[in-house]
């Protein structure tokens, strides 16, 4: 017995508007490129129309960069070629047409640029990749003053004259004992201060640093008192300075 398919109607799936957004293409120029802005969500590239392959990076955090967007040795690649506040446009388009003229020539650039970058790297000192991690809008105002002042009192006379890439771990740890010395510091010299004014005494000169802290960064009475001062202003100073290492360092 052969069964008769019944009379079904069938409905058109509803289109779904696409989550991806739509590459946006303009002249660029410096006053352009001054006023994008990200619109939210993922990384949108914004693309120069009078140069191919040039483009620009919006992110989340406000970072504007030039990049290189093309197909490469039969694939497409982005190379990162600078922050639009720190390259000019007409240096950012001279840069797509050298790595054109290179490809033509038979060169990988990819493996040229990622090898310069190492090299810069072990040239780039903690501070400078500071300036550049710094740089721009990616950070709101209130945050990176903060940054600059933590830097200031904590790595830039010491661990910010080191090269990148010669920062080990221990660097860091010693840093976060450093800072929470100075922290303890800071609170005994406000105890002291609060103890001379209840008895009617001479009040204190207050110091940024704890003077013993300044110079062996372990002047700490045991590891009790490292441990009251961590998760505040050891760990962010710490967590920082990672950041910045970590922005600056090419990736193998």
């Amino acid at each position: 017995m052969v069964l008769q398919q019944a009379n079904i109607l069938s409905f058109p799936s509803p289109i779904r508007p696409s989550t991806k957004a739509k590459a946006r293409k303009i002249k660029f120029t410096q006053t352009k490129l001054e006023a994008l802005r990200h619109r939210g969500g993922s990384p949108e590239y914004v693309y120069d129309q009078n140069k191919p392959g040039l483009a620009v990076r919006l992110t989340s955090g406000g970072a504007r960069t030039f990049v290189f967007v093309g197909r490469l040795h039969g694939k497409v690649t982005r190379i990162t070629l600078g922050r639009v506040e720190a390259l000019p446009l007409n240096r950012a388009r001279s840069a797509i047409d050298k790595i054109r003229g290179d490809v033509a020539l038979g060169l990988d650039v990819v493996a040229q640029r990622k090898s310069l970058r190492r090299v810069e790297a072990a040239r780039t000192t903690l501070d400078q990749a500071f300036g550049q991690f710094v740089a721009g809008t990616r950070h709101r105002p209130k945050t990176a003053r903060d940054y600059h002042n933590l830097w200031g009192l904590y790595v830039a006379s010491g661990l910010g004259k080191k090269a990148v890439e010669a920062i080990t771990s221990d660097d860091v740890k010693k840093l976060h004992v450093l800072v929470a010395a100075t922290v303890i510091g800071r609170r005994k010299i406000r105890a002291r201060e609060g103890a001379f004014a209840r008895s009617g005494g001479p009040r204190l000169g207050r110091l940024e640093r704890a003077p013993d802290s300044q110079q062996s960064g372990v002047a700490v009475e045991g590891g009790a008192g490292v441990r009251r001062a961590e998760g505040g202003e050891p760990s962010r100073v710490g967590g920082m300075v990672q950041a910045v290492a970590t922005t600056a360092t090419p990736k193998r």
